[in-house]
Protein backbone atom coordinates (compact mmCIF):
# COMPACT_ATOMS: atom_id res chain seq x y z
CA UNK A 1 0.00 0.00 0.00
CA UNK A 2 1.61 3.47 -0.96
CA UNK A 3 -0.22 7.04 -0.01
CA UNK A 4 -1.28 8.92 -2.57
CA UNK A 5 1.60 11.06 -2.55
CA UNK A 6 4.03 8.38 -3.08
CA UNK A 7 1.89 7.38 -6.04
CA UNK A 8 2.01 11.38 -7.51
CA UNK A 9 5.35 11.28 -6.84
CA UNK A 10 6.79 7.99 -8.78
CA UNK A 11 4.16 9.59 -11.71
CA UNK A 12 6.09 12.69 -11.95
CA UNK A 13 9.31 10.69 -11.98
CA UNK A 14 7.85 8.71 -14.54
CA UNK A 15 6.90 10.88 -16.84
CA UNK A 16 10.61 12.30 -16.64
CA UNK A 17 11.77 9.37 -17.94
CA UNK A 18 10.10 8.97 -21.38
CA UNK A 19 12.08 12.65 -21.63
CA UNK A 20 15.24 11.86 -20.35
CA UNK A 21 18.09 12.33 -22.65
CA UNK A 22 21.15 10.43 -21.39
CA UNK A 23 22.06 7.55 -19.04
CA UNK A 24 23.11 10.00 -16.55
CA UNK A 25 19.55 11.74 -16.25
CA UNK A 26 17.95 7.91 -16.15
CA UNK A 27 19.94 7.02 -13.33
CA UNK A 28 19.34 10.06 -11.16
CA UNK A 29 16.04 9.31 -11.69
CA UNK A 30 16.44 5.85 -10.45
CA UNK A 31 17.66 7.07 -7.85
CA UNK A 32 15.20 9.05 -6.83
CA UNK A 33 12.54 6.46 -7.41
CA UNK A 34 14.09 4.17 -4.72
CA UNK A 35 14.55 6.70 -2.10
CA UNK A 36 10.77 7.79 -2.68
CA UNK A 37 9.86 3.71 -2.71
CA UNK A 38 11.46 3.17 0.49
CA UNK A 39 8.58 4.72 2.40
CA UNK A 40 5.18 4.14 0.68
CA UNK A 41 3.31 5.81 3.27
CA UNK A 42 5.33 9.16 2.90
CA UNK A 43 2.23 11.92 2.91
CA UNK A 44 4.75 14.76 2.35
CA UNK A 45 3.44 16.41 -1.00
CA UNK A 46 4.67 14.57 -4.70
CA UNK A 47 6.61 18.04 -5.79
CA UNK A 48 8.13 18.11 -2.38
CA UNK A 49 9.18 14.37 -2.19
CA UNK A 50 10.45 14.68 -5.90
CA UNK A 51 12.63 17.44 -5.36
CA UNK A 52 14.31 15.98 -2.44
CA UNK A 53 14.97 12.64 -3.79
CA UNK A 54 15.92 14.71 -6.97
CA UNK A 55 18.31 16.24 -4.66
CA UNK A 56 20.03 13.43 -3.24
CA UNK A 57 20.53 11.71 -6.31
CA UNK A 58 22.68 14.04 -7.96
CA UNK A 59 24.59 14.28 -4.91
CA UNK A 60 24.76 10.67 -4.60
CA UNK A 61 26.27 10.63 -8.83
CA UNK A 62 28.68 13.67 -7.86
CA UNK A 63 30.38 11.89 -5.30
CA UNK A 64 30.50 8.68 -7.28
CA UNK A 65 31.98 10.96 -10.58
CA UNK A 66 34.45 12.47 -7.94
CA UNK A 67 35.87 8.67 -7.06
CA UNK A 68 36.18 8.09 -10.86
CA UNK A 69 38.12 9.40 -13.63
CA UNK A 70 35.93 9.27 -16.80
CA UNK A 71 37.89 7.38 -19.19
CA UNK A 72 37.21 6.87 -22.82
CA UNK A 73 36.47 3.34 -24.19
CA UNK A 74 38.87 3.40 -26.77
CA UNK A 75 41.76 4.15 -23.96
CA UNK A 76 40.31 1.14 -21.57
CA UNK A 77 40.85 -1.31 -24.51
CA UNK A 78 43.87 0.00 -25.55
CA UNK A 79 45.98 -0.77 -22.30
CA UNK A 80 44.81 -3.41 -20.11
CA UNK A 81 44.94 -2.26 -16.56
CA UNK A 82 45.92 -5.91 -14.97
CA UNK A 83 47.66 -8.35 -16.91
CA UNK A 84 46.97 -12.19 -15.44
CA UNK A 85 50.68 -13.94 -15.44
CA UNK A 86 51.41 -15.64 -18.45
CA UNK A 87 48.54 -13.75 -20.67
CA UNK A 88 50.88 -12.71 -23.38
CA UNK A 89 52.67 -15.94 -23.65
CA UNK A 90 49.46 -17.76 -23.94
CA UNK A 91 48.02 -15.36 -26.63
CA UNK A 92 51.22 -15.48 -28.61
CA UNK A 93 51.29 -19.45 -28.45
CA UNK A 94 47.87 -19.44 -29.52
CA UNK A 95 48.31 -17.35 -32.70
CA UNK A 96 51.60 -19.15 -33.60
CA UNK A 97 49.64 -22.64 -33.34
CA UNK A 98 46.42 -21.20 -35.23
CA UNK A 99 48.54 -18.94 -38.55
CA UNK A 100 48.57 -21.27 -41.66
CA UNK A 101 51.40 -19.14 -43.07
CA UNK A 102 54.23 -20.95 -41.10
CA UNK A 103 55.88 -24.22 -42.14
CA UNK A 104 56.05 -26.89 -39.45
CA UNK A 105 59.04 -26.52 -38.27
CA UNK A 106 58.98 -22.61 -37.72
CA UNK A 107 55.86 -23.18 -35.80
CA UNK A 108 57.55 -25.58 -33.62
CA UNK A 109 60.41 -23.66 -33.06
CA UNK A 110 58.49 -20.10 -32.37
CA UNK A 111 56.53 -21.87 -29.69
CA UNK A 112 59.51 -23.26 -28.24
CA UNK A 113 60.68 -19.66 -27.76
CA UNK A 114 57.32 -18.54 -26.92
CA UNK A 115 57.66 -21.25 -23.83
CA UNK A 116 60.74 -19.79 -22.75
CA UNK A 117 63.34 -21.88 -24.05
CA UNK A 118 66.81 -20.23 -25.74
CA UNK A 119 68.63 -20.86 -28.61
CA UNK A 120 71.64 -22.59 -26.76
CA UNK A 121 69.13 -25.58 -24.74
CA UNK A 122 67.14 -25.37 -28.63
CA UNK A 123 70.56 -26.25 -30.33
CA UNK A 124 71.62 -28.76 -28.04
CA UNK A 125 68.18 -30.98 -27.98
CA UNK A 126 68.33 -30.83 -31.87
CA UNK A 127 72.03 -31.33 -32.02
CA UNK A 128 72.60 -28.08 -34.55
CA UNK A 129 75.21 -25.69 -34.27
CA UNK A 130 74.07 -22.99 -31.94
CA UNK A 131 74.55 -20.17 -35.13
CA UNK A 132 72.43 -22.24 -37.33
CA UNK A 133 69.65 -22.27 -34.70
CA UNK A 134 70.14 -18.39 -34.57
CA UNK A 135 69.53 -17.74 -38.40
CA UNK A 136 66.43 -20.10 -37.93
CA UNK A 137 65.16 -18.15 -34.60
CA UNK A 138 66.01 -15.11 -36.92
CA UNK A 139 63.87 -15.70 -40.13
CA UNK A 140 60.66 -17.66 -38.17
CA UNK A 141 60.67 -13.91 -36.60
CA UNK A 142 60.71 -12.24 -39.48
CA UNK A 143 58.40 -14.24 -41.04
CA UNK A 144 55.82 -14.37 -37.78
CA UNK A 145 56.24 -10.00 -38.22
CA UNK A 146 55.37 -10.40 -41.92
CA UNK A 147 52.61 -12.35 -40.80
CA UNK A 148 51.18 -10.15 -38.07
CA UNK A 149 51.91 -7.06 -40.17
CA UNK A 150 49.50 -8.73 -43.29
CA UNK A 151 46.73 -9.72 -40.25
CA UNK A 152 46.22 -5.66 -39.27
CA UNK A 153 46.52 -4.62 -43.13
CA UNK A 154 43.53 -7.23 -43.96
CA UNK A 155 41.45 -6.89 -40.57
Amino acid sequence: MMSQAVVDAVRILQDRTRKARDNYELERIDRALDEILRNPMNITPAKAQVKSAWGHAYTVLEKRKALTRPQPIEEMFAHPQVEEFGYAQTEMICWISSELGFKDAERSLLIDLALGHDCEILAQRDGLPVQRVREHISRSRKRARGLKANLFLTA
